[in-house]
């Protein structure tokens, strides 16, 4: 009964080195194919696989990881939304283009009219006109 202790340790740690190595594949593979998900997801999937039922369960897992992973189509187009035209003339400008560092507001002309100074100014001045007000 002396050897079953390292005996199972030796199985333990067999499973886990073999269930990742066979997961390796399909991770590198999403990876580069910018499937995180699917990626991890066969990696913990034959390591798992391997210590239920050795190579017998990892090796089926990665090839379905493979495939899953060859076939299915990203759900979200990439799109660089900072250098997209298209999505600049529907929102706009970027918020760094609209406000400067000093907080004036720069719209349209009568955008400028109305909110020419920064806010900082604008209250400023409402607050002296009120004390003027009342010490008159």
């Amino acid at each position: 009964m002396e050897g079953t202790g390292a005996f199972v340790i030796g199985m333990v740690i067999g499973a886990l080195v073999m269930g990742a190595l066979v997961g390796l594949i399909p991770l590198i593979l999403g990876l580069k194919k910018n499937k995180k998900g699917l990626a991890w997801g066969g990696f913990a999937a034959c390591i798992v696989g391997s210590f239920i039922l050795g190579i017998w369960l990892s090796i089926p897992l990665c090839i379905l990881f493979v495939i899953l992973i060859l076939v299915l189509k990203d759900k979200t187009p990439q799109v660089d939304q900072q250098f997209d035209p298209q999505v600049n003339q529907q929102f706009g400008q970027p918020m760094n283009q609209q406000f400067d560092p000093q907080g004036n507001q720069q719209f349209d002309s009568q955008g400028n009219q109305q909110f020419g100074q920064p806010m900082n100014q604008q209250f400023d001045q409402q607050v002296n006109q009120q004390s003027d007000s009342e010490n008159n």
